[in-house]
């Protein structure tokens, strides 16, 4: 069976890993039990879960017929299984995600439910006027205690063009952010760039009025120009893989955001926020996408959406 250098590097990690300070003879077959693994890659993840439980165990060469297997004590069987069984439990494929480039970017089709939410508060500011008055972002109203504006700003339009423009291209990158970062973590990461991107507009112009989810999408390509931790961050040429993803976001923003007619402040502001945020959340210990994460970042995000409307609708 054939396999690439860095799958036989992986493979030597994981069996060093395995055999550390094992005092069980696992090298006889006849005295060993063997687990299957649909692949090598589930045979090299299912080695680390062990390897964390303090399970002794080896990777298994394949079979004449290509299967993986693990390799470990008789009475080691049934907790090995049941820690695979909870890693597998918790990290079970997500059916609105979808996976592209050989599984490289991921795709979370959650963010449509984003375009819908500000469809319909479109189709209410346009039945109800009062709401673009209330919710608009303006920087000497928001110095002044309505700091809702900050927020509820990124999910009003001014028509149906404005709406259609940020959604062409806001769809497809906040799922690309929510694919990484994770579905709600993502949201809630891209809604809080946004809403730096309308900060900066009240620091430097707080007399202007804006609205729009640009700074959302500017955000999200903030969000994009660095990886997660764990991303290959222990390369030794790492550094050129962040230079290089942020280059490469510079350049789509010099090419989306500096419409001279559009809020290139908020853009910027939106752009730089993304990129100091995920640079936090590479730093940070959080894992994303984990269900813990996911949970807290459900309800920051429900009460990040809830309040400022609720604050605003009572002003």
């Amino acid at each position: 069976m054939k396999s690439d250098p860095a799958a036989r590097r992986c493979t030597s990690i994981a069996l060093t890993i395995a055999c550390h300070n094992t005092t069980k003879n696992l090298t006889e077959p006849s005295k060993t039990s063997r687990l299957p693994a649909p692949s090598q890659r589930k045979a090299l993840d299912w080695s680390l879960v062990l390897a964390s439980q303090g399970i002794p165990h080896l990777i298994a060469p394949p079979d004449a017929a290509g299967k993986w297997s693990l390799q470990l004590a008789p009475e080691d069987v049934s907790p090995a299984a049941a820690a695979i069984r909870q890693f597998e439990i918790e990290n079970r494929p997500r059916p609105w995600q979808q996976t592209y480039l050989e599984g490289r970017v991921t795709f979370d089709w959650v963010a449509t439910v984003w375009a819908m939410f500000l469809v319909c508060i479109h189709v209410l500011r346009e039945d109800r006027p009062t709401i673009k008055d209330v919710g608009v972002m303006h920087g000497t109203d928001a110095l002044k205690g309505e700091w809702w504006r900050l927020v509820t700003a990124t999910q009003l339009h001014a028509d149906w063009g404005h709406l259609a423009s940020n959604l062409s291209i806001g769809v497809v990158l906040l799922g690309l952010v929510m694919g990484r970062w994770g579905t709600a973590l993502g949201m809630l990461l891209a809604l809080l760039a946004g809403a730096g991107g309308n900060i900066a507009n009240l620091l430097v112009r707080p007399e202007v009025f804006s609205l729009g989810a640009s700074t959302v999408v500017m955000g999200c390509l903030g969000l994009l120009a660095l990886l997660p931790s764990g991303h290959g961050s222990a390369h030794a040429r790492w550094w050129r893989g962040i230079l290089s993803s942020l280059g490469a976001a510079v350049l789509l923003f010099l090419l989306l955001g500096l419409d001279p007619n559009s809020d290139v402040l908020g853009h910027f502001g939106g752009f730089a926020s993304g990129v100091i945020i995920a640079t936090a959340m590479r730093w940070a210990t959080v894992e994303p996408g984990s269900r813990w994460c996911e949970r807290v970042a459900v309800l920051i995000l429900g009460l990040l959406l809830f309040i400022p409307w609720w604050q605003a609708m009572n002003h």
